[in-house]
């Protein structure tokens, strides 16, 4: 979050985790828009987090909300050794909006007012 400072501050989201039977729904898409929501009205400039890089649907949904993969971090997963993908998004007034819960249509970027 913010630097009392005054420096740019960072969104670091840890996990977004959806039941297998509730995915595909926009769930994760929502999830990660209000945390990434709450960083712009907290004066954040920048969003972080950390993927396997195998987990292809992850990846996506970052993609699609403006993530990048800015590093690489070798061995950082514990359980196998598994490297991490980096990914970071510069956050602005714009916003990620998912699909709809129905699965229709496709992302887009909106505007606050």
């Amino acid at each position: 979050m913010p630097d009392p400072e005054g420096d740019r501050g960072e969104v670091h989201i840890l996990a977004i985790a959806i039941h297998p039977d509730h995915r595909r729904a926009g769930i994760g898409g929502a999830l990660l828009e209000h945390a990434l929501a709450q960083g712009r009205a907290a004066r954040c400039t920048i969003a972080t987090l950390e993927v396997r890089p195998g987990n292809a649907p992850a990846i996506a949904l970052y993609q699609r909300a403006g993530f990048r993969t800015v590093h690489v971090r070798a061995r950082y997963y514990q359980d196998n050794g598994e490297d991490a993908l980096v990914m970071l998004s510069e956050l602005s007034r714009l916003m990620w909006s998912a699909p709809s819960p129905a699965g229709a249509g496709d992302a887009v970027l909106r505007v606050p007012k």
